[in-house]
């Protein structure tokens, strides 16, 4: 776990919420609810996944570190999806770990599936 994220679980940023992200759980009259930092780059990485920008876990954990975020947020949107049946993996997590990837080089694919 980044060193960040290890100090501030809710948006990796500092020892205190800079980005308010507890205060966007409330519903906002004339937008909605506001994402926190997590939940827009889950939002972007479901999104790159079924447009096949990301297709295996070394895209996922690439993507992840590019936008500053740690594996394990990557691999629980991507475990949600597998879940709602809009991806499928031939493992009992989607690998999105430093070690998985650059250590053992263990390249597991992500499949699309028909809706």
């Amino acid at each position: 776990m980044g060193i960040a994220w290890g100090r501030n679980p809710i948006n990796g940023d500092a020892n205190f919420d800079l980005d308010e992200d507890k205060k966007k759980d409330q519903l906002d009259l004339f937008e909605g609810k506001k994402l926190t930092k997590i939940e827009a780059f889950q939002q972007r990485l479901r999104e790159n996944v079924l447009n096949r920008k990301i297709k295996n876990n070394f895209d996922a954990l690439d993507f992840a570190f590019d936008e500053a975020h740690i594996g394990n947020h990557a691999a629980g949107e991507l475990k949600k999806m597998k879940a709602e049946k809009l991806i499928d993996y031939e493992a009992p997590s989607p690998l999105v770990t430093y070690d998985n990837v650059y250590k053992n080089k263990r390249l597991l694919d992500y499949k699309l599936l028909k809706k």
